[in-house]
């Protein structure tokens, strides 16, 4: 097994990164972008024989997030943190400014205080979007382009007892 730091290098046959977290935010899983046309083409024909039903949950991302994060929140220098990572991992130029964009829309500025429990949620919701939502959406326009039928939904029971009862009712609004 190898191991693939978060800054991209590697670290080596079966030996895991000192810091396990190097390794949460190292998007494996993400949109992958055909540059043969007519792989492409291939592929969307294959997929456009069937109806697709899509679906997201409330909140895509808890993994990047500790226990203790999740229950009490995040200050924002952590966001700052796990999104610089995000950012770093996934885009190649620009990087200040995607950064600043992306803390820019997804915090809440009416709030006066910035509670760590609404850092937390707003992260959780950035980054959902990111690797999550936005694959699945740009799935289903590509998939309705060939006029199948394509359903989204958004899966959002919030247990009371779990591990995640506590996000904030107006995540997603």
């Amino acid at each position: 097994m190898k191991f693939l730091l978060c800054n991209g290098q590697d670290n080596g046959p079966g030996r895991p990164p000192e810091d396990p977290n190097e390794l949460v935010l190292a998007n494996g899983f993400g949109p992958a972008i055909l540059s043969n046309p007519s792989a492409r083409q291939r592929l969307l024909s294959r997929l456009s024989r069937f109806d697709l039903m899509l679906g997201v949950v409330r909140a895509e991302s808890f993994f990047a997030f500790t226990g203790d994060d999740v229950q009490y929140g995040i200050e924002a220098d952590r966001r700052t943190k796990i999104l610089k990572t995000y950012v770093k991992n996934t885009y190649k130029y620009h990087l200040t400014e995607i950064l600043a964009t992306i803390v820019n829309e997804y915090t809440d500025w009416d709030r006066p205080v910035q509670h760590p429990v609404n850092i937390r949620d707003e992260t959780l919701e950035a980054l959902s979007d990111a690797q999550v939502v936005a694959p699945v959406i740009n799935t289903a326009d590509l998939h309705s382009a060939n006029r199948r039928n394509s359903y989204l939904f958004v899966f959002d029971y919030q247990t009371k007892y779990g591990d995640y009862q506590q996000v904030s009712s107006d995540f997603g609004t």
